[in-house]
């Protein structure tokens, strides 16, 4: 599997011959913010899944369905 682009920039800003702090710092805030991409993925597939489960009770559907719609319009 190819590297995320903010992992790959974070390596190539750590890598350079002439780094400063705020290349060292850049990479850092890259690869947290993949971090946290990679567990807004995560949660996003809990999310879809707990939205299709067939249940008496639909409330939790519904709060996943909104948390699933607010994200996926936040990313358009």
């Amino acid at each position: 599997m190819d590297k995320p682009e903010a992992l790959r920039l974070a390596d190539r800003l750590e890598s350079d011959f002439i780094r400063s702090q705020t290349m060292v710092d850049a990479a850092t805030e890259l690869r947290r913010l993949s971090a946290v991409e990679a567990q807004r993925d995560a949660l996003l597939a809990a999310l879809r899944w707990i939205a299709t489960v067939n249940a008496m009770d639909y409330e939790y559907q519904q709060v996943a369905r909104a948390a699933i719609k607010a994200v996926e319009g936040e990313t358009k």
